[in-house]
């Protein structure tokens, strides 16, 4: 049986910091979810894991232009930074976007 590529991205608050950084970390391991995203707004970290070949999480970094990519959503790119940006984002550079990974499905 082919196994599932999966994420789960979680958003870590105070109250939940606790279940998402060590009970759901280990659920999502054992489960074999292949990666695990945390966003924390208090300290405005992003934490990336991947299941390496020993079925356990290794941590994941962005790019050298810190940019954070997966081979779970080809041509995926997210700029961790604009994750914390205050500033509002540009909606025709989003619609511009979208519409480039649209036209590049088969």
């Amino acid at each position: 049986m082919k196994a599932l590529l999966t994420f789960c991205i979680e958003i870590v608050s105070l109250e939940s910091a606790e279940r998402d950084y060590r009970v759901k970390f280990l659920e999502y391991e054992v489960a074999g979810v292949t990666e695990y995203w945390l966003f924390n707004p208090d300290s405005e970290i992003s934490s990336f894991y991947r299941l390496n070949e020993q079925g356990k999480y290794a941590r994941q970094f962005p790019d050298q232009n810190g940019s954070y990519s997966t081979p779970l959503l080809p041509g995926f790119v997210l700029p961790v930074k604009r994750v914390w940006s205050k500033k509002a984002p540009d909606l025709a550079e989003i619609a511009a976007f979208v519409r480039a990974r649209l036209e590049d499905q088969p």
